[in-house]
């Protein structure tokens, strides 16, 4: 699993997958110890110069030490690389800018991410690729959700802030069908802090509820009896406020005071399978789901 650290503005995933940072490491070290040297936002700055090779990917990762047995791995790639002389900050003010491509046309920010994520997958060949965007109406998570053609799991709480965020994308999205149509089938909606007293019905009926609200911009209007004619597509993008399966359902992680602070590497009970499957179950069911549904043929097993 290829795990990309997107939230450039607010980076903490490496925090979470790799050692704790240290200011100092033994007599001599440059970088912190068990981290890489690079992070993603110099592969931005290192492109804009040509030089985003392979030696530099390779700087980029570092296997997580979460994973003590088994077969798997999880390789990470932070925002931020390890080495204790570099200016985080000077380098974020580069990422965004555009640069001519190959033809001279401007590149813009969407297509150099698409760029990047595509050289990792081409030397690391992961099997899934996890990445952590912004929250909230942000650049950076605007490519993530219409850009990439991945499954996005949009985490949120029922609160009139949330939706009000998620009908200004939609309704942007909705004056956009192409992207809209390209995007909309692989929106997961993830109720992130579920009370864990809560009757499950009841609250994704009221989540779900409130959720319509918003997706509904997203999804074909039924025909009506006017409207509807013999060529009337059988295939329309459209849910009832109740209905199970749809994209505004919510999937639900429960809220447990052991993962209040989540930091796997220095608290053994959040990987007990016990605990893990009570809070997350359900996410890591759909995950599952959408895994099998994207194989190609070619690749199964």
């Amino acid at each position: 699993v290829l795990v990309i650290d997107l939230d450039l503005e607010s980076p903490g995933l490496g925090n979470m997958l790799l050692p704790v940072r240290q200011e100092l490491g033994e007599e001599g070290d440059t970088a912190l110890p068990g981290w890489p040297d690079f992070g993603l936002t110099d592969w931005f700055v290192e492109d804009a110069i040509g030089q985003a090779d392979a030696d530099l990917v390779r700087a980029m990762t570092q296997p997580s030490p979460l994973l003590t047995e088994g077969r798997g791995e999880i390789i990470v790639v932070p925002a931020a690389g390890g080495l204790y002389s570099q200016d985080y900050v000077s380098k974020l003010s580069r990422v965004y800018t555009d640069f001519p491509n190959r033809e001279g046309a401007p590149e813009v920010f969407g297509d150099r991410l698409a760029r990047a994520i595509a050289q990792l997958e081409g030397q690391i060949k992961p099997d899934v690729v996890l990445l952590d965007s912004r929250a909230g109406i942000h650049h950076i998570s605007a490519v993530a959700l219409t850009r990439l053609d991945a499954f996005s799991y949009l985490f949120a709480s029922n609160s009139a802030q949330t939706w009000a965020g998620y009908e200004a994308l939609f309704s942007h999205w909705a004056i956009k069908p192409v992207t809209l149509k390209r995007v909309r089938e692989l929106l997961r909606l993830v109720s992130a802090l579920t009370p864990p007293a809560a009757d499950k019905k009841a609250f994704l009926d009221s989540f779900g509820e409130h959720a319509y609200g918003a997706f509904v911009r997203i999804y074909d209007d039924e025909p009506n009896e006017e409207t509807r004619t013999d060529e009337s597509s059988p295939d329309l993008f459209s849910f009832g406020p109740f209905e199970e399966g749809a994209p505004h359902r919510p999937i639900c992680i429960w809220h447990d005071r052991v993962y209040g602070i989540f930091s796997p590497l220095t608290q053994a009970i959040q990987m007990d399978v016990e605990n893990i499957n009570r809070v997350f179950g359900d996410l890591f069911a759909k995950i599952d789901s959408d895994i099998e549904s994207n194989l190609q043929p070619e690749a199964e097993v």
